[in-house]
């Protein structure tokens, strides 16, 4: 058992803390592109345990800074968004992406004050309808990882919403390599509400499996179980990549979760997920190939965009190895290529209260 202090130390994200610290040094998942549009820029975010507000001006780029106004401390959320910045509704001082106050209308223009004043800021990149930022030194930011999932560009994206976990971020990756929880938590729950969808994990275990990886690229803890029976099936293994992140084979590909701390106790989940593309060879195992660094070939697609609402099933199972490829030319220490065949689409979340509606936004494209 964690004595009191072990707790704090490791659970505690806010600023200055040392788990937050060292959180900070990742990208990190703040919301999905579909939620900051047109009609409605702005979006109040928290994040390890800081007040943001997350905007897009009418040029289509993305800001995060800090909710309140440096002046009075009134809610950013409230002012307006313009082509190069945000400004603020009670006296109209106005920030830009990176914090910098640019107008300060009723002070005088002569006494330079708007250069002495600042707002905390951080850089947001877009990729594959998630918006990702990063909270951390700005001479230690590290390039975006572009996961393979994220990349492709041959097949299907889809973006879910989901319910907050009201936990901290260490339980939730603790629990991402308990490999026996599936059994009565997913499994025996379905079968006590009448589902035969958990029968995947309704089995006995014969074996269990925990490797430590160091990787140039990437660092964390692979599981892997060893069902009894007929065979003896040997599954494919759950990479949980350090800090927050797991990889987990399902259905038709594979999943990808990223769990952003929005507080101490609060945690905010995306999974992204790739899919098989159904052909003639896809009722066979697949084959799992490893490119080289540079990343798998892509097919170039139309993309159409739907939305609908949809809840997730996790039902069957995947017997493809999972391979974990070098990525040299990616500077983040959490960069890793991972590499399937067939795998076309995403799908990701986003928790905001307990009782929020799940709603799914999907990328199709069609196949040339």
């Amino acid at each position: 058992m964690l004595t009191r202090e072990e707790n704090e130390l490791l659970t505690r994200t806010g600023p200055g803390t040392p788990a937050g610290e060292l959180l900070r040094r990742y990208w990190h998942v703040v919301a999905a592109a579909s939620e900051i549009t047109e009609e409605k820029p702005k979006k109040k975010v928290r994040v390890l345990g800081e007040d943001l507000l997350l905007y897009r001006t009418r040029r289509s780029h993305y800001g995060l800074i800090a909710e309140h106004c440096a002046h009075r401390g009134v809610s950013l959320y409230y002012g307006f968004v313009e082509e190069d910045g945000i400004r603020c509704a009670y006296h109209g001082w106005k920030y830009d992406a990176c914090g910098k106050c640019l107008e300060q209308p009723f002070e005088n223009p002569e006494a330079g004050f708007k250069d002495k004043i600042s707002q905390p800021a951080y850089p947001v990149e877009k990729l594959a309808g998630l918006l990702f930022a990063y909270l951390g030194p700005p001479e230690k930011k590290p390039l975006l990882p572009r996961w393979d999932m994220l990349t492709r560009r041959d097949g299907v994206r889809k973006l879910e919403i989901y319910q907050t976990l009201r936990c901290n971020w260490l339980q939730a990756m603790e629990n991402s390599v308990d490999p026996v929880h599936t059994y009565y938590l997913h499994a025996h729950t379905l079968r006590m509400r009448g589902s035969n969808q958990g029968a995947y994990y309704y089995r006995p275990l014969n074996k269990l499996d925990f490797e430590l990886v160091v990787h140039p690229t990437w660092a964390g803890i692979q599981k892997q179980r060893v069902f009894a029976g007929d065979g003896g099936h040997v599954e494919a293994p759950h990479p949980l990549i350090f800090p927050n992140m797991l990889m987990v084979p399902a259905t038709n590909g594979h999943n990808m979760h990223f769990r952003t701390p929005w507080t101490t106790r609060i945690l905010r989940s995306f999974t992204c997920g790739s899919i098989q593309r159904k052909t003639a060879a896809s009722s066979r195992a697949p084959k799992i190939r490893g490119r080289s660094s540079s990343g798998p070939r892509m097919r170039p697609a139309n993309f159409t965009w739907k939305i609908f609402p949809v809840r997730t099933k996790w039902r069957g199972r995947h017997r493809g190895r999972l391979p974990i490829v070098p990525a040299s030319t990616l500077a983040s220490p959490t960069a890793a290529s991972f590499y399937s065949a067939n795998c076309c689409a995403i799908r990701s979340g986003r928790c905001r209260t307990a009782r929020t509606q799940s709603v799914s936004l999907a990328i199709t494209s069609t196949m040339r």
